[in-house]
């Protein structure tokens, strides 16, 4: 940060302007909307397929509920943590993806107990049906188009 500060008005527009988009790499208009499009999958449990496959019991059906709650608490926070602009100077996007970073682990640490808890409370038949879960068995489509809802 003390290097940027050192830089007079002109250095720091030019480098600034260093930011353009390079070939093969994101601009931050793309990074923007990846986060706005994709807060919620990083920490989007499969509820209705676990629930599916898993089939909790009445005992276990208030810790899947507190895993729901908890993955859609941060789910919502994961959203609106995302930026609504991207900053102009390098040290502005840094502190932006430092906020980001800081909400990907507050979620994870949300939904961790939630997750213990309901885990713990499976039988081990349902334990080894949730560690071998995968997606549901007509999913033919590609990570990206699930995660936009199969449209393109």
């Amino acid at each position: 940060m003390m290097f940027y500060q050192a830089l007079s008005d002109e250095q720091r527009q030019r480098f600034n302007a260093m930011n353009g988009p390079r070939e093969g790499a994101p601009s931050a208009a793309n990074m923007t909307a990846a986060c706005s499009q994709g807060a919620g999958s990083f920490i989007d449990l499969p509820v209705q397929r676990i629930e599916q496959v898993v089939q909790p019991t009445a005992q276990q059906q208030s810790a899947f509920n507190d895993l729901k709650q908890a993955a859609q608490k941060a789910s919502d926070q994961l959203q609106s943590s995302c930026p609504t602009a991207v900053p102009k100077s390098p040290v502005a996007r840094v502190d932006t993806v430092e906020t980001r970073l800081n909400a990907m682990v507050t979620a994870i640490k949300s939904v961790r107990p939630g997750l213990q808890n309901f885990y713990a409370s499976l039988s081990d038949e349902q334990k080894a049906k949730f560690n071998t879960m995968g997606p549901p068995p007509n999913t033919t489509s590609s990570p990206q188009q699930r995660q936009s809802g199969g449209q393109q």
